[in-house]
């Protein structure tokens, strides 16, 4: 990739203009009046041409134009493009867009349009309804779309819909440590109080609880240690109490953030909740519960009720608590609590059958928003739209738009500046102010900020190392027990007919699953008496047809 090296260049890059025909004029009204330059060279026309884009207003920002943002000054000085905005704010956003694709008067470019952050389903719509413009001819070599298909081909093959189209420009993103969200987080420092092993296996683990709730670990006399405690589904972040324990019996990825519990066995779907190593999960889980290891506000307490009995007492009482990161267990940002520091990872524990797994989140950082920049078929210059949408992924760019302005917002440091990043590697960068206002446009737009190369090498803050213990714990303990990504489903695109079927029953068999985990582990249903119940009503509500949707997508989509 051509890389921008420096914003401040921008001078020197503007004098290095090749230039190329159009690739594809198919919808390039007035095509042969606009030449542009060779992929990686800018500006890209030689006269100021003009785009109109629809964009959302976010955060602290209050403008995208040239004279009142400045990095769309930046981005049309480098690039000589002049963009009429039609802004939506945060509260408007999805209406104003929904309004304008029923008018039939779309701009040249959406940018970032909201509740389409993965919705396949909807640019296949938009695709087949004539709003949108196929780019895959337009993704040439050096161009900057190009060199990320080369690196994430699992990328392409998610973005190539089922009619052999891509029709839109994804951010990458994301964070190291959200590959691998189920962590379970343990008070470190009963452990050491009373001199046992971080567990291994679920025995090793049940045995930690009971020690935790019989030795009084926090020493204050009482028994008011509570060994175990989640909170319930759809609060928190991987907080809720089976997502990791469940993973030591069978692949298991429920959060309340839309997983599906859902895998592929040689091409085909298949489901966790109805087998019997599920069942084999929940008995164990109900061991805990009976034994008053499982505190029962699990099933019904909130995350922030969760996090004060975690930061409340004076004495500590919680031994350990799932959760995707720090902050879905504690207070992280009150300034005073530090007891959030003393918790590290439990690694995903071995089963009695051998089995041990976590939730594995294979296109973290790729597909979290496929469709920052959709270009309409109302643009006469398509191409144009594209490499200009394709400029944002230049990392320098990227850089600029989403970090602000280098040497007040941040700063590029060296090899040898003895600062380490989150990933213990020497950093690359130091964020110094975070951005506010009108300096850059608040990541909505395309970037190519991918975690490896950024996130991860962000320098470390040591006074807060949320960061690089997360980089850590990840990397060590919890990676290496992934499936492999081929057995991971990818974002999918369905007919909106089986896409409103597939919600509708996806929302049914979810809250039957959670409530029965409930059940069965506080002893409301009976694992052996109502077992056979449990599967006549998944099937009653349709978990066959269910499985049926996703493999014909998964058919029409590998």
């Amino acid at each position: 990739m051509k890389k921008i090296v420096h914003v401040c260049l921008l001078t020197a890059l503007l004098t290095g203009l090749g230039t190329s025909a159009f690739a594809n004029g198919a919808k390039d009204r007035g095509a042969e009046d606009l030449v542009l330059s060779e992929p990686g060279t800018y500006p890209l026309v030689e006269e100021k041409a003009t785009l109109s884009c629809f964009a959302t207003l976010s955060g602290t920002m209050t403008s995208f134009e040239y004279e009142e943002n400045s990095f769309t000054k930046v981005m049309e000085d480098l690039t000589n493009v002049h963009i009429e905005w039609k802004v939506a704010t945060e509260a408007d956003a999805e209406t104003k867009f929904n309004l304008i694709i029923a008018s039939g008067d779309y701009p040249d470019m959406f940018m970032s349009p909201k509740k389409m952050e993965t919705n396949l389903t909807k640019i296949q719509v938009l695709g087949d309804e004539g709003v949108l413009t196929p780019l895959e001819s337009y993704i040439t070599e050096g161009t900057n779309m190009q060199e990320i298909y080369n690196r994430f081909p699992r990328l392409k093959n998610i973005l190539t819909l089922p009619d052999g189209h891509i029709y839109s420009m994804p951010s990458l993103t994301g964070a190291y440590h959200a590959q691998a969200q189920a962590k379970m987080w343990i008070y470190e420092p009963w452990l050491k109080a009373l001199g046992l092993d971080m567990p291994e296996t679920t025995a090793e683990f049940q045995a930690v609880l009971r020690a935790f709730k019989e030795r009084d670990p926090n020493g204050n006399g009482l028994a008011d240690e509570i060994p175990l405690v989640a909170s319930k589904n759809n609060s928190g972040w991987n907080s809720q109490i089976d997502t990791f324990l469940m993973s030591s019996f069978i692949y298991n990825d429920s959060s309340s953030y839309g997983h599906r519990r859902m895998l592929l066995e040689d091409g085909k779907v298949v489901v966790s909740y109805d087998k019997p190593e599920w069942r084999e999960g929940l008995r164990y889980m109900k061991g805990l519960y009976d034994e008053g290891l499982m505190a029962s506000e699990s099933f019904t307490q909130t995350k922030d009720q969760l996090k004060q009995m975690v930061d409340g007492p004076s004495q500590p009482v919680v031994g350990t608590v799932p959760g995707g990161w720090q902050g879905s267990i504690s207070q992280i940002s009150v300034d005073d609590n530090v007891r959030w520091k003393n918790f590290v990872t439990v690694p995903p524990l071995e089963g009695p059958a051998g089995y041990r797994s976590t939730p594995y989140f294979a296109d973290m950082g790729l597909t979290d928003r496929i469709s920052d920049l959709l270009i309409t078929t109302s643009c006469d210059y398509p191409e144009l739209a594209f490499r200009w949408g394709d400029t944002l992924y230049d990392p320098d760019v990227s850089m600029r738009a989403c970090w602000g302005v280098e040497g007040v917002n941040f700063e590029l440091l060296d090899e040898d500046s003895g600062i380490m990043g989150v990933d213990g590697d020497p950093a690359k960068f130091r964020v110094l102010e975070q951005p506010k206002g009108n300096v850059g446009w608040n990541n909505r737009h395309p970037r190519y900020l991918y975690f490896a190369d950024y996130h991860s090498k962000q320098a470390d803050n040591p006074d807060r190392p949320i960061e690089s213990v997360l980089y850590a714990e990840t990397h060590d303990k919890y990676l290496p027990y992934v499936p492999d990504a081929d057995s991971i489903l990818p974002l999918m695109a369905f007919s909106p007919e089986a896409a409103n079927e597939v919600a509708e029953l996806e929302t049914q068999l979810k809250s039957y699953v959670n409530e029965m985990v409930a059940r069965f582990v506080i002893g409301d249903a009976d694992l052996d008496a109502d077992w056979d119940d449990y599967l006549d009503e998944l099937n009653n509500i349709g978990l066959e047809r269910y499985v049926e949707l996703y493999q014909a997508a998964v058919d029409a989509n590998m």
